[in-house]
């Protein structure tokens, strides 16, 4: 049986931090949103009971190619609260099945759509 010697277990300790030094940077830079990952299930959810196909907004939402055409717009009137419309006012008690955006969706859609507007993998 052979012995390690001290400059090995010096050497695989440094190996191990920078691996794991290089995996939480890894974790520490956020991810760029895409279409399929992140922004498709926010407008399903939020967006496309009007935004489809003979629906009651003028255009719709629900190919990939709509939205990206329109994602500078969609962030637009996210950030500014006036997309989804929800008549009642910030004081109105919670309804159930409201159509409003978390402030983490909202921040979504404006990095997607200031990422290029991606699509991502299916």
């Amino acid at each position: 049986m052979q012995r390690r010697g001290g400059l090995e277990k010096v050497g695989g300790l440094a190996l191990g931090f920078a691996v794991g030094a290089v995996w939480l940077a890894g974790l520490a830079q956020p991810r760029t949103p895409t279409y399929y990952q992140d922004v498709k299930p926010i407008l399903e959810a939020q967006c496309v009971g009007c935004h489809k196909p003979g629906g009651i907004a003028p255009f719709s939402l629900t190919e990939p190619q709509d939205a990206v055409a329109r994602a500078q717009l969609i962030a637009a009137v996210t950030a500014s609260g006036r997309m989804p419309p929800w008549p009642p006012g910030p004081d109105s008690p919670e309804f159930l099945d409201q159509r409003k955006l978390t402030e983490a969706q909202k921040a979504t859609l404006a990095a997607w759509a200031q990422a290029g507007a991606p699509l991502g993998q299916k």
